[in-house]
């Protein structure tokens, strides 16, 4: 369980990356749970922020597009229903 919040998750990464947090998202990556942070700058340029979800650390950020960030939503989707549909055994 985190043990920080998805607002005190967007402040951290506000430090890292001033501008505006878009979005929190809790998620399971690379091993970890984190929270992935949208932040838009003042140029209008979209980063994402990881963050620690037990220390509330920045750990990672990246330059992104609204597109990037749709595909990969589709590819988390798409993952999940998958593992469910093998999980209940609708497919080999």
């Amino acid at each position: 369980a985190a043990k920080i919040t998805p607002a005190q998750a967007k402040a951290a990464a506000v430090k890292k990356i001033p501008g505006k947090a878009l979005s929190a998202k809790y998620e399971f990556e690379d091993g970890h749970w984190q929270y992935a942070v949208l932040v838009k700058n003042k140029k209008g340029e979209m980063y994402e922020a990881e963050v620690n979800s037990m220390t509330g650390r920045v750990t990672a950020t990246e330059k992104t597009t609204p597109a990037e960030e749709a595909s990969e939503a589709a590819a988390d989707k798409k993952a999940a229903l998958l593992a469910c549909m093998r999980k209940y055994q609708l497919i080999p």
